[in-house]
C-alpha cells in the first residue's frame, strides 16, 4: 500500500504529558519502561520538573519560557513531560505546550477523573489524549469501559507492567509505526 492510498499520516507526536489518571500515582516502574522504550533509538528527553529545563529564576509563565521548551522540542525526536501528580504549574504547562496527553491510570484504582485530566479536558482535544490502563500482568480483562465512560480519548491501550513488548507496542503506536 502506498501513501496515496491509506491517506496521510498523522504526524507524530513530539512533545508528550504524561499525566496521572484516576485516584492512583503513576508507578515509577511504568515511567521507566516509557521512557527507555522511547529513548531506545530516538533523541529523546525526559523533563521532570520547571526547575531542570529554566531554572528557578525564571517564570513558566513567560515567553521566555515558551521560547526554551520550543528550542528543546527543535533538538529532540520526543520530549516527555513527567508532570507532578497533582495539578500545579508544571503540570498546567506541560499539559499546554504537549502534542499529547497520555493519561495513565492503574486498571483496578478508583477511574475519577484526576485534575489533572480535569485540566486537560479543557486545553486538549480528544484526538490529543490517550487512556493508557496499567496492569500487574497480562490477564482477561473486563470493566475498561467503567474508565471510558468519564473520558474522551482517540485512543486507550492496556500495558501489562511485567511487559516489556506491552510498553514498546504503546510506543510504536504512538510514533505511528505500529502493524
Amino acid at each position: 500500500t502506498t501513501a496515496a492510498e491509506t491517506g496521510p499520516r498523522e504526524p507524530c507526536p513530539r512533545t508528550i504529558a504524561v499525566i496521572r489518571a484516576g485516584s492512583r500515582s503513576i508507578p515509577p516502574t511504568f515511567l521507566r519502561k516509557l521512557t527507555d522504550a522511547f529513548a531506545a533509538g530516538s533523541r529523546t528527553l525526559v523533563l521532570e520538573s520547571a526547575d531542570s529545563v529554566l531554572g528557578r529564576n525564571l517564570s513558566l509563565e513567560t515567553a521566555e519560557a515558551t521560547r526554551l521548551l520550543n528550542e528543546l522540542e527543535r533538538r529532540h525526536d520526543t520530549v516527555l513531560f513527567l508532570t507532578d501528580p497533582e495539578l500545579t504549574p508544571w503540570s498546567e504547562k506541560a499539559i499546554r505546550h504537549a502534542d499529547l496527553v497520555l493519561a495513565v491510570g492503574n486498571f483496578d484504582a478508583d477511574p475519577g477523573l484526576s485534575p489533572l485530566e480535569q485540566h486537560a479536558i479543557e486545553f486538549v482535544a480528544p484526538e490529543a489524549t490517550r487512556l493508557v490502563l496499567l496492569h500487574p500482568r497480562r490477564t482477561m480483562l473486563t470493566g475498561t469501559e467503567r474508565w471510558l465512560d468519564r473520558r474522551r480519548v482517540v485512543m486507550h491501550h492496556h500495558v501489562a507492567l511485567d511487559s516489556d513488548a506491552d510498553t514498546d507496542r504503546l510506543v510504536r503506536f504512538i510514533r505511528g509505526t505500529a502493524l
